[in-house]
């Protein structure tokens, strides 16, 4: 297929003036830049504030080097020690340390509020698995139904025969997913269901949906959920603070260069 791009240029070049008729504070925050540097600002200074105890950094050191491949060297955490190691593991290092810092702090200014808010978001949380065929035809998805709770055929059979989306590829299963994920018509179909149980036809969109339950995991406190909880709690209160600054400092930004203008 031919693109048409004979007009780009000129609708290019009005996109520019439009642009360049904009203070660049306003224009920064517009495209949503001034809230990303900003929030990476944040962020840096949360992690640079943390720090390690000598009896915190041989636990430290055993998980930035976990899975490396090599023993780690013989030195401590202080100063510019990723200077110290080999320029190839700088990178991958410098990453995990500063999830490490990051997950400090947030244990240290979170930590207490960690169980409420799992409690709060614990059926949210919950991991389900689940069947499911698609059609487009209201006759085969109830003679698929009845085949399924006939007993006639299984449920992997079945998708991978006549489902038309994607779960086919995987003999109707999808997950495990938390619960807040499916479509919330799906979602709200599979709280009603047992482990086991197959749902009569239901119509989403242009599709004929059925749905088996196959497994429900309840939520637990492991310390992945915990570090999830922990970066929710935290980006809620930084959301909500670059919201109030941002609103207070682009008037400020904008008064500025209309004067340096």
């Amino acid at each position: 297929m031919q693109l048409a791009c004979s007009d780009l240029e000129p609708l290019l070049r009005e996109r520019m003036q439009q642009m360049q008729a904009k203070p660049l504070p306003q224009l920064l925050h517009d495209q949503g830049l001034l809230r990303q540097w900003s929030q990476q600002h944040l962020l840096e200074r949360v992690q640079q504030s943390v720090g390690f105890s000598a009896e915190e950094a041989p636990a430290v050191v055993q998980r930035l080097w976990d899975g490396i491949g090599q023993p780690p060297p013989d030195f401590n955490l202080e100063g510019q020690w990723l200077d110290r190691v080999d320029a190839k593991l700088q990178s991958t290092l410098q990453q995990r340390w500063q999830q490490l810092q990051l997950q400090k702090w947030l244990e240290l200014n979170y930590g207490e509020d960690v169980e409420s808010h799992f409690l709060a978001r614990r059926e949210s949380l919950e991991k389900i698995v689940y069947g499911a065929i698609r059609v487009a035809s209201v006759g085969l998805a109830d003679e698929i139904y009845l085949r399924l709770i006939g007993g006639e055929e299984s449920f992997a059979a079945l998708a991978l025969q006549f489902s038309l989306g994607e779960e086919r590829y995987t003999h109707g299963l999808v997950g495990p997913i938390t619960v807040d994920k499916p479509h919330p018509s799906i979602r709200q179909v599979l709280q009603t269901l047992a482990v086991g149980d197959v749902h009569p036809p239901l119509p989403l969109n242009r599709w004929y949906v059925i749905l088996q339950l196959e497994h429900r995991e309840p939520a637990r406190l492991d310390e992945a959920t915990r570090f999830q909880l922990l970066q929710e709690l935290f980006e809620r209160d930084l959301n909500a603070q670059l919201d109030q600054t941002l609103d207070e400092l682009l008037p400020r930004l904008l008064t500025t260069t209309a004067s340096e203008g």
